[in-house]
């Protein structure tokens, strides 16, 4: 079984299952946008990317279906970091507006 640690971090051992299953998430959802929070939840654009992102845009390719997906900050960075926040606004602009 694979799920989240209590401590926050997840082994390096278990990142390439939890990609399977995130990308299996995404055959079945099928979204026409997605935003993704931190380091280890890009990993997942990085595994499908078609090629460099567009204006920060990014298309993921899962099974024949394509995503736009921006990466942005994990909310614990953005809970230390408030200054960070304007960052994270832009992103979530970029992917519901397409551009900045």
């Amino acid at each position: 079984a694979t799920a989240r640690p209590l401590a926050g971090r997840i082994a390096a051992d278990q990142e390439g299952r939890l990609i399977e299953i995130a990308r299996h998430h995404l055959k079945l959802l099928q979204p026409a946008k997605l935003l993704i929070l931190g380091q280890t939840a890009s990993r997942v654009v990085t595994e499908t990317n078609d090629g460099a992102p567009a204006n920060g845009l990014v298309d993921v390719n899962h099974f024949g279906g394509h995503t736009q997906a921006v990466a942005s900050l994990h909310p614990r960075f953005l809970l230390d970091r408030p200054a960070a926040k304007s960052e994270a606004w832009k992103h979530l602009l970029l992917l519901t507006r397409g551009s900045l």
